[in-house]
């Protein structure tokens, strides 16, 4: 429901959005029966609503629709078939929805998996993160109440790969084209730990110096990237188009070191470091501060 008002047209009346509880009563009610009523107070005045499913997942289609271009997303990334996939595994409390179930077994042809609650998916498999890195070897984790060992999945050893959340790039200028561009040198879900590099070259005669930029984000234009860090590094003046390698090497711990290779006379021009995890701005970490500051430990 919306309130007409001509300064503010087609934005929500606040008091639209008052009380999340009915329209959480709604979603999750739909998710077991073709058709609910939810009641509402809009305006001092009681409302009792039909909804169908159908209008709900009319209503949600194109969220839906997103979900499967991520899904379609990461299998292009990964390198990935569907024929690849042993298991489907939902997350999250709206996976619980008949419409999202179905789409996932319609383009994966796959039956997902029942037997894990979606709410605590996640907090399991950090919790077997977090045993693999503890038990570093060992077999087991040492508790207050002893050794407890790290027992694997069906039978099977666990391996678990860490992957980049963003990719990492570094600016580049073509004088030809006076065009500034993000080129990626760490892809978007690329392993680490490990070593990545690409290779450059000098934009005019007897360049001293290379201004090397490191960006988080995949996108070309540099307007849509974030810049983490920066390093301005000395090179022998050779003619243009002398070749340089920039290579990333990312730790398991966020840490990602810059190395800049002088490929004329194969010798390291310099390096530098920038640490992902510390990578907050004052503003971050304020508000990270206050939001520690006011919860409430029992």
């Amino acid at each position: 429901m919306r309130k007409p008002c001509p300064e503010t047209y087609r934005q929500p009346s606040p008091e639209t959005y008052v009380n999340h509880a009915p329209r959480q009563y709604t979603k999750r009610s739909l998710s077991n029966v073709a058709k609910t009523n939810v009641f509402i107070t809009f305006q001092g005045k009681n409302y009792k609503v039909s909804v169908s499913r159908k209008d709900f997942e009319k209503a949600t289609e194109s969220l839906l629709n997103r979900t499967r271009e991520l899904v379609e997303d990461v299998l292009d990334e990964t390198n990935l078939t569907w024929d690849g996939i042993d298991y489907v595994l939902l997350i999250g409390g709206s996976t619980r929805m008949p419409m999202v179930r179905e789409m996932v077994e319609k383009i994966s042809g796959k039956t997902p998996e029942t037997n894990v609650n979606p709410d605590e998916a996640v907090a399991l498999g950090a919790s077997i993160q977090a045993a693999l890195e503890v038990a570093n070897g060992s077999g087991s984790v040492s508790t207050d109440s002893g050794d407890v060992p790290v027992v694997p999945a069906a039978g099977k050893d666990i391996v678990i790969q860490d992957v980049t959340s963003q990719a990492l790039g570094t600016l580049t200028y073509n004088p030809e084209t006076d065009i500034e561009r993000n080129t990626v040198v760490i892809p978007r879900n690329a392993k680490i730990p490990g070593s990545y590099s690409e290779e450059f070259s000098t934009v005019v005669d007897n360049q001293t110096e290379i201004r090397v930029q490191v960006t988080q984000g995949d996108d070309p234009d540099p307007k849509f990237v974030v810049i983490l860090g920066e390093s301005t590094l000395r090179i022998p003046p050779y003619p243009k188009h002398s070749p340089i390698r920039v290579t990333y090497h990312y730790d398991i711990d966020q840490t990602v070191q810059i190395e800049v290779t002088d490929l004329v006379s194969n010798q390291s021009l310099g390096t530098f470091e920038i640490d992902r995890a510390a990578n907050l701005n004052d503003e971050q970490v304020a508000a990270a501060t206050d939001k520690i500051g006011n919860m409430t430990v029992e």
